[in-house]
């Protein structure tokens, strides 16, 4: 009965202060009978973008089209518009491969894959959603073509990161350089021709400086002998400087990458574990370069179960951390849904460690049948965080956007009721009230000798008491402290040994 009794006073407290609940919300979008999904999205001047694919099943016969959808900070649809091939072809794109790119001209870029002509386009659309340019490259001798990612240069036109499947099946990382009007201004494959490679994403280090990440083979059919690679290349796409990963089973793959300030690579990429019965065994990995690109630090995040788990976005926050992008499940498939699968989202530090994590599927009341992710994460002004992607209702795929606070939960009430039902991490302090008002009792389960207590807010470490030799209660008053989440800390010779959250509200 405690335990509901803390959420019932942090709910009612909560809504009779003054705190102000930045809300978050849990949308699909239907629009059109047909296939209707959003494969990336871009938060731009505080309006969220979503491009995907869709076909509108009224009409007969219909192709699939390219899919864009405007909406305000609360989801709410102010445009959205359905983009033909000029030849009627079938245009797709997925949140596996490719990227969405706000210009510096204000517009939206983003590649699509045309069917019938076997060939790529790059489509800028304005913010009222009306198409200013399509560049279209056909993949020539090529069997197939990935275009990973789209870096815009200072002219307005951009570098091309991707891969393609030569005429002997092997696997070729490449960069493309276009002008402004599309044109195609150099281009160069990365590797051996006998052996795969393939180029998944591209950053610009400095000036007259790029890094482009992906993975070696030499044959991506056995996947212990494939190696991550890293390529630093010049304005011409000439190498400067070349990073080969470890072989299996340290091997991994990189997916993404963020320059750092201090001249360093943030990336984010696959660790592989063996086969299992649904697929390989992927990891997600997070490492850090230096200038020189060499290791500072590696670390594995969240869990370790199959392909189903990726990461296909990531973007700085205003802070200097970092947010992830992607999908997780369980092991196996996704017939047992649970909290754990989804869209996931994950906020770490510029060291690597986690923040916070959370995973979403379907909104409360509708049934999650089948696969969620998100293809693209963006910031709004007010810190909150925007992620979208597809997802699958009664079978069916649907547009699917979430927002959340800047702490990652759906909104600040959700932050402040998890932290009055957290347990101690270290069970030597229990506190009360919690929430607190007007003081804080902290007893001590031993009160053998002095110890040290910190209140520590947001900003830092506010208050700071002693316990005296044999005392075991201390009460202070929290007048003059403002309303929000707390952490009291026991410090014994300058070591943490208890810690316990807390909310105060007036």
């Amino acid at each position: 009965m405690k335990h509901f009794f803390l959420i019932f006073v942090a709910i009612v407290l909560f809504h009779l202060s003054s705190l102000e609940a930045q809300l978050g919300f849990n949308k699909v979008y239907q629009q059109y009978p047909g296939v209707d999904m959003f494969s990336r999205i871009i938060v731009a001047n505080d309006t969220i973008f979503a491009v995907g694919v869709a076909y509108d099943s009224t009409e007969v016969p219909s192709p699939q089209q390219v899919l864009m959808t405007k909406t305000d900070t609360f989801g709410n649809i102010i445009k959205t518009k359905l983009y033909r091939d000029s030849l009627d072809e079938f245009l797709t794109m997925s949140f596996l491969f490719g990227n969405i790119l706000h210009t510096s001209k204000d517009f939206i870029a983003f590649p699509v894959f045309v069917f019938g002509r076997n060939a790529y386009q790059i489509i800028q659309i304005n913010t009222a959603l009306e198409v200013q340019s399509i560049f279209e490259y056909p993949i020539g001798d090529n069997k197939n073509e990935f275009y990973e990612q789209l870096l815009e240069m200072p002219d307005g036109g951009f570098m091309i990161a991707g891969s393609a499947q030569r005429s002997n099946l092997k696997q070729d990382g490449f960069v493309r350089r276009v002008d402004k009007h599309g044109n195609l201004l150099w281009e160069k494959y990365y590797g051996e021709l006998t052996k795969d490679e393939i180029i998944t994403c591209i950053s610009q280090t400095d000036e007259n400086q790029f890094i482009i990440g992906g993975s070696v083979g030499p044959d991506f059919n056995n996947s212990s002998i494939i190696k991550a690679g890293i390529w630093v290349i010049d304005s011409n796409g000439t190498v400067i400087n070349t990073w080969i990963g470890p072989q299996s089973p340290d091997f991994l793959v990189i997916r993404g990458m963020l320059t750092t300030p201090d001249g360093g690579v943030i990336a984010h990429g696959r660790t592989y574990w063996g086969e299992g019965p649904w697929g390989s065994k992927v990891q997600i990995c997070l490492m850090k370069f230096n200038e020189s690109l060499q290791y500072e630090w590696f670390k594995h995040i969240g869990p370790s179960s199959s392909n189903y788990n990726g990461v296909y976005d990531m973007t700085a926050t205003p802070d200097g951390h970092y947010l992830l992008a992607g999908q997780r499940t369980s092991y196996g498939d996704f017939s047992m849904p649970s909290d754990d699968w989804g869209g996931w989202l994950y906020k770490f530090s510029a060291q690597g460690d986690s923040l916070w994590s959370r995973a979403d599927n379907a909104p409360p009341g509708m049934n999650a049948t089948g696969e969620y992710a998100y293809g693209g994460v963006g910031l709004l002004s007010s810190g909150s965080v925007v992620a979208g992607g597809k997802g699958d209702i009664d079978d069916k795929f649907v547009g699917w956007i979430v927002k959340v606070s800047a702490n990652g939960c759906m909104d600040s009430l959700d932050c402040l009721i998890s932290a009055v039902e957290s347990v101690e991490e270290m069970g030597e302090i229990e506190v009360f009230p919690n929430p607190a008002n007007q003081t804080l009792q902290i007893t001590r389960r031993a009160g053998e000798k002095s110890a040290q207590l910190r209140i520590i807010g947001l900003t830092g470490t506010l208050e700071e008491y002693t316990i005296p030799q044999g005392q075991t209660i201390t009460v202070f008053s929290t007048i003059h402290l403002p309303n929000g989440l707390y952490t009291v800390v026991m410090m014994d010779e300058g070591k943490v040994v208890a810690r316990q959250k807390v909310v105060i509200i007036h």
